[in-house]
């Protein structure tokens, strides 16, 4: 059995656990004032969280704390001391406050590095948590947009302030590692971009190659086992690696490869290069490479990504990133004590870029939407001030600005050669060689580009469908102002707006933010915000075109505390399935069930409610599932229970949500054999197939930092992502113009 203990730092929510030989050791920064530091911040009467069940929690005290230099140890006992005179010393400064400790660095000098041991003792358990404490002219944000169609990178030295600009990602690892630099204006790489701070996301698997075990851990260079990382323009590079963070997502193999490892190795890559670039600039700025240096390395991620894949995969990276093998590689212009790995939603990243800016006043909420080129993500966040705010409700689906790219080709095609050729040059198209797939790429985002702009608009000329795939891309890079005149592009651009209005709920929204490059095609941006005024009247739609890519990066960057810092994907709904639109909802609970895969963690097929015809009920009823969401938002606001939405039970400190999820689990009042737990647009079930009983009530739902739980007296169940809510049909589109090499079954080809 072990325990969890829930504390903070700087506002910022961690979970130490205690086992019988030392449970794990947490680790985080924090950068040194002026003033005294804090280290942590602990209630003095807390709860132990058992990892069995509700009646092994302990209600304890902190008894004593004792300190050693730079090592402290927490004394933790069920009975209550009868003084809590804590002493300090020279180095350590022990705040005793009313209900809290705070522990804090007392030295004085705050131009050096320093490492601070704290155990925790409670009997035979124990946990450590290793504080970093750094001068902040030594510490570097890195920020990684790791996206479907490029990446970007953001480098910011903290001392700098937030005024810093997006990395020029492609260029310097082209230097940095191929030796080679940029020539001109010609795009002379698959991975080039016209803008120089992005990366195209464009990957080719070497020929014959496997996955050795040092995979994550190789920088990019011509020599990587496994992957051409960055590959010439019209040559044979390999195989073409479909969109990795969508095939990762979709559950889709990629044949030789493990799309989890795929997914960390190459994010480790863009990691070697920001450490590179940093080494740099330490130089430039005379800074030797005795002077210990610290990374705050943070990735954002999809809405639609489940909470065991967000925190495996930080935890990969974390690990990875803090090995000797790792931080010795850069040993020789660098000094690096420790990388701290976090993540960040995407449209909670948007948001915090815009919070501050575009008048929400303290307690209004917020609807981002950003929309990229794989995924669409949104969220309502709540502001409470202008340091802080919470994440409500995170939703998403895979289909964006690749989903309206397909629609343009699949536009043109039809006009072409007619729709009863359409599938066949389609499919002969979409088979073509990777270069040439490039090219229709570019071709296709053209056109978005100018869509609109042109006075006049035609059909493209009639070709014969035998016609070769160059020539059919000649006529769509001759296209100017092409017609919609199948209405495939608005059908899309209805369709993806209609996909993001169904899920979210009917509450009250003070200000909307829109977000991502594929508002850079107008009739996406004017379709959505047309809807938008109609679900939301008198509310501002705010876009900002000069962020719509690097915005996120700055916002994740910012300040700003969002849920604590947690890694939580997204608060706990609880839902009646008996108030659906359902025939027999207890069939439709077992069907959620027997959905999850909790094999190795790894998430279920996003696109499994389209394809599966067992689960065609869930789709369904996702109108009547956001109505009910849209109860408990009600519930929120007036303090009592109706609908079909349950109501948190209220501790008597009315506790910060996240605050009480994390510290000792959240009761749910209402939860019951028919109830489904809803989580960031998925259906959660526990892992070891635990049917709800509702002699086992009441229940409690509880998150130790990487997992969410189902707890009750006798027991504790994990809990796993099932099915999406609501159909997610657009996989197909969303990998334009790779998708064949997925979705090789012709039957796939949308009509």
């Amino acid at each position: 059995m072990t325990y969890n203990l829930y504390f903070e730092a700087y506002k910022q929510a961690h979970i130490v656990r205690l086992g019988e030989h030392e449970g794990t050791c947490v680790q985080y920064l924090t950068v040194n004032t002026a003033s005294r530091d804090e280290l942590l911040t602990i209630d003095k009467s807390l709860k132990l969280v058992s990892s069995t069940c509700v009646d092994d929690d302990k209600k304890v005290f902190v008894d004593e704390i004792t300190i050693d230099n730079n090592s402290i140890t927490i004394l933790l006992d069920e009975k209550k001391p009868t003084k809590d005179v804590f002493n300090s010393s020279e180095i350590v400064r022990i705040r005793n406050n009313k209900k809290t400790i705070t522990i804090e660095n007392a030295t004085d000098n705050q131009n050096a590095y320093s490492v601070f041991d704290i155990v925790v003792k409670y009997h035979k358990y124990s946990g450590k948590i290793r504080v970093h404490c750094m001068p902040s002219d030594d510490l570097y944000d890195v920020v990684l947009d790791f996206g479907s169609e490029a990446s970007q990178m953001l480098i910011r030295h903290n001392a700098d302030g937030a005024g810093a600009n997006p990395h020029q990602l492609f260029a310097y690892m082209l230097r940095h590692y191929w030796q080679a630099v940029v020539g001109g204006n010609r795009r002379v790489y698959d991975q080039q971009d016209d803008n120089p701070e992005l990366f195209r996301s464009i990957f080719f698997k070497k020929e014959n190659a496997s996955m050795d075990n040092h995979f994550e851990m190789q920088e990019p260079n011509n020599q990587d086992s496994f992957v051409n990382f960055i590959t010439r323009r019209n040559r044979n590079s390999g195989e073409r690696i479909p969109n990795v963070k969508i095939s990762f997502l979709t559950g889709q193999q990629i044949e030789g490869a493990d799309r989890t490892r795929l997914h960390v190795g190459i994010i480790m890559r863009f990691l070697h290069e920001a450490l590179k670039r940093i080494s740099e600039l330490q130089k430039e700025a005379m800074r030797g490479i005795e002077v210990n240096t610290a990374i705050r390395f943070t990735i954002l991620l999809p809405n639609v990504m489940p909470q065991s894949n967000v925190s495996s995969l930080i935890h990969k990276l974390h690990e990875l990133a803090n090995t000797p093998e790792f931080l010795n590689k850069f040993s020789d212009c660098i000094t690096v004590p420790y990388i701290q790995v976090a993540c960040c939603s995407e449209s909670d990243a948007s948001f915090l870029e815009r919070m501050n800016v575009i008048g929400l006043a303290p307690g209004d909420r917020c609807l981002t939407i950003d929309i990229g080129k794989g995924t669409t993500d949104f969220s309502i966040t709540k502001k409470i001030d202008a340091n802080k705010a919470t994440s409500l409700f995170r939703s998403g689906f895979v289909g964006a600005g690749n989903a309206v790219s397909y629609a343009i080709f699949d536009n043109c095609i039809e006009q072409m050669v007619g729709k009863s050729k359409k599938k066949e040059v389609i499919k002969k198209v979409l088979d073509a060689e990777p270069a040439l797939l490039f090219d229709l790429d570019n071709a296709i985002e053209e056109i978005k580009h100018n869509w609109g702009k042109s006075s006049t608009k035609s059909p493209l000329a009639e070709i014969s469908p035998n016609a070769s795939v160059e020539v059919v891309l000649d006529k769509i890079r001759m296209a100017k102002g092409i017609s919609d005149t199948t209405g495939s592009i608005t059908k899309m651009a209805e369709g993806i707006t209609e996909n993001i209005l169904k899920r979210l709920p009917d509450v009250k929204i003070n200000k909307i933010v829109i977000s991502g490059r594929a508002f850079r095609f107008n009739e996406l941006k004017e379709v959505l915000e047309k809807k938008l005024a109609e679900k939301f009247r008198g509310v501002d739609c705010v876009y900002n075109d000069q962020s719509a890519k690097s915005g996120c990066l700055l916002g994740a960057s910012s300040t700003i505390k969002l849920s604590l810092s947690s890694s939580m994907v997204g608060m706990p709904f609880i839902l009646d399935a008996s108030k659906l639109d359902l025939s027999n909802p207890k069939e439709f609970l077992k069907e959620i069930a027997e959905s999850a895969n909790t094999d190795k963690s790894v998430t279920t097929t996003i696109n499994s409610v389209a394809s599966n015809k067992k689960l065609d009920s869930i789709a369904r009823v996702a109108n009547s599932m956001v109505s009910l969401v849209s109860e408990w938002f009600k519930n929120d606001d007036e303090g009592y229970s109706r609908g079909g939405a349950s109501t948190p039970k209220s501790t008597a400190n009315s506790m910060d949500e996240v605050r009480e999820l994390m510290s000792q689990g959240k009761e749910y009042s209402k939860i019951n054999s028919n109830s489904l737990i809803s989580i960031s647009g998925r259906y959660y079930v526990p892992a070891d197939q635990y049917t709800i009983d509702d002699s086992h009530r009441p229940y409690q739902i509880y998150f130790d930092g990487e997992e969410f739980y189902l707890r009750h007296k006798e027991g504790s169940h994990k809990l796993v992502a099932a099915a999406m809510q609501g159909d997610q049909n657009l996989c197909f589109e969303s990998q334009f113009p790779y998708s064949r090499s997925i979705y090789n079954d012709d039957s796939n080809i949308p009509d």
